[in-house]
């Protein structure tokens, strides 16, 4: 069975990684072959999955003006590889990926929904006008519509998506090694230059608007100002000494000597593994990665109440209202006060918590049924009409594995 994946970009975003984790799970597996085409460019992701034998493309998607030219190509890629699916990833590869299958007759299409909402601020006003269309053409052009989060699932239906095409399947993640007992020996610590002794609160995300990091800064302030011991790691996208704005908050806090920038990470499981406790500060999320990625090496969260990010952490972790500094350095003031042992009994919950329901392999299983239920109910072979894009250079369609 052959998946073809549509995305935006391959930067290591959610969505991103989460694409590359599912096609992993299936390099050993001859029933699934995956291959992956990006709007705009190969970015970070596109190049491992490469390495890994995967074959993928990007379409080089750099203004509006070429967009007729690169749904055209996209066309011929989808009728030159005739995939049993077409799984698009986020709003412009839902619209523009599941127009081109459309276009070459492709029917088996399911689309991703990523985000519970988008803020009025920060987000492009185009990206409000894709989602509007998607709404529009949900009843007719996906198969399927796969929200990463219950929270996703209900606003999306309430902005007109088709709720009989809904599903949700939230996002799987590899166990990693618990975080070491004696904090200390955490490799994070020692590049830091911090012992045992320091209480290390981190944050990791891309520098953007929804992310709200000057609220986490505020809230570090506070608790600066009452615990010595207290470190701040902060790891993402653009979140390093040359960004002026960041700089500029964490000047104001009036502690930057406890602030440590690491900019963006490729070892971010052994970054988590050195805190004593995570926190989300986020505006805006559908199902919170980096969240379940602190859960899974045993850390426990104080987390805004944003998307699933309160059904994630259940109750092995502290959920407050997002945009409220003072609430959320008063739950993570309360995390730290606690005894150690109960803080660490905490994160051995949070990490069972990912094992039993959101490990890559729970994930992964639903993922093959709908795409076996997917094919069952529509057996026929994909139709690519005469002269929709052409052969041209494209060739003939691959062997492939099914």
């Amino acid at each position: 069975m052959l998946i073809l994946h549509i995305m935006p970009d391959l930067n290591p975003g959610g969505a991103e990684l989460m694409m590359k984790r599912l096609i992993e799970s299936h390099l050993d597996d001859p029933r699934f072959e995956h291959r992956v085409i990006s709007l705009r460019e190969l970015r970070a992701v596109g190049p491992a999955l490469q390495a890994q034998g995967v074959q993928v493309e990007a379409l080089g998607l750099t203004s509006t003006a070429r967009l007729p030219g690169t749904l055209w190509r996209l066309a011929r890629r989808i009728r030159a590889a005739r995939p049993d699916i077409v799984q698009t990833w986020m709003y412009h590869s839902d619209l523009f990926g599941g127009l081109a299958a459309r276009m070459v007759g492709c029917r088996r299409i399911l689309w991703g929904v990523r985000v519970a909402d988008i803020a009025e601020i920060g987000v492009p006003r185009p990206t409000f006008w894709i989602r509007s269309a998607c709404a529009r053409l949900s009843s007719r052009l996906p198969s399927k519509i796969v929200y990463v989060a219950e929270s996703a699932r209900r606003i999306h239906e309430r902005l007109g998506y088709d709720p009989s095409k809904s599903i949700v399947i939230p996002n799987g993640y590899r166990m990693p090694p618990e975080a070491p007992a004696d904090r200390g020996s955490a490799a994070i610590r020692r590049e830091l230059g911090l012992g045992a002794s320091e209480l290390l609160i981190g944050s990791a995300g891309r520098f953007s608007v929804q992310k709200d990091f000057r609220s986490f800064i505020q809230a570090c302030a506070k608790i600066a100002a009452e615990l010595p011991r207290a470190r701040f790691l902060i790891a993402g996208r653009e979140i390093d000494d040359s960004n002026v704005e960041l700089g500029r908050w964490i000047a104001e806090s009036g502690f930057a000597e406890r602030f440590h920038l690491l900019g963006e990470r490729r070892d971010l499981d052994s970054c988590l593994a050195g805190l004593d406790l995570f926190c989300l500060h986020s505006l805006q999320e559908g199902l919170p990665n980096v969240v379940a990625e602190a859960m899974a090496v045993g850390i426990p969260c104080v987390v805004t109440d944003v998307g699933d990010a309160a059904a994630l952490v259940d109750d092995t972790g502290i959920v407050v209202p997002p945009a409220d500094p003072d609430a959320l350095a008063t739950a993570l003031l309360a995390m730290l006060r606690k005894p150690e042992v109960e803080l660490r009994a905490l994160g051995a919950r949070a990490r069972a918590r990912i094992a039993e329901h959101f490990s890559m392999g729970a994930v992964r299983g639903r993922w093959e049924q709908l795409y076996n239920e997917l094919v069952r109910r529509d057996p026929s072979p994909d139709a690519a009409p005469a002269g929709a894009g052409g052969r041209g250079g494209d060739g003939p369609a691959p062997e492939r594995k099914h």
